[in-house]
């Protein structure tokens, strides 16, 4: 017989994992990146949806430091990112919110799909950052908690033509 707490413990034990590593993967970004195309900016918003559920899985969070002001505009994006791909993924196979992208709408990258091991997709949204550099964090988010391979991820970096995830792909290698 299934154990429902055992259940819940494993979600929040996940939960637990993909905050903390959300956190190491943005440092991470802001450490490797140039300061000029970091413009100033210290952090954004992450969440987290499986696909067809009725809500978040984490709702908006805060990750590093929102030095602009626009913590409003960062959460909005950040659920938009991840809705959208959601919507896009079963009609047209998008695995990155990059392949939606439409800056006259204000439809930006930063969100990446990764399967689990019962193949439930997850959207992994951040928004705060320079739009290549909120892909960067989530790619990492991913394969850290195993959502992703390392060649999966490079893979969808291709998409965008995210150098910064494969520069980082091969120190993380090598």
């Amino acid at each position: 017989m299934p154990c429902g707490s055992c259940a819940t413990g494993r979600w929040i034990m996940f939960i637990g994992d993909v905050q903390r590593v959300v956190k190491e993967a943005v440092n991470e970004v802001l450490s490797a990146e140039k300061p000029e195309v970091l413009k100033g900016r210290k952090g954004g918003y992450f969440c987290l949806r499986i696909l067809g559920a009725d809500d978040f899985l984490i709702k908006p969070m805060l990750v590093g430091e929102v030095t602009n002001g626009r913590d409003t505009r960062y959460i909005q994006l950040c659920q938009e990112k991840a809705l959208r791909l959601e919507a896009e993924y079963p009609a047209r196979g998008h695995v990155s919110s990059w392949q939606s992208r439409d800056p006259e709408q204000e439809r930006w990258g930063g969100a990446i799909l990764g399967p689990d091991e019962q193949n439930r997709q997850y959207a992994f949204s951040f928004s705060g950052l320079p739009e290549l550099c909120d892909e960067v964090a989530m790619l990492l988010t991913a394969v850290k908690v195993g959502h992703l391979t390392q060649d999966e991820a490079i893979e969808i970096a291709r998409i965008s033509g995210n150098d910064l995830f494969i520069r980082l792909s091969v120190r993380i290698e090598g």
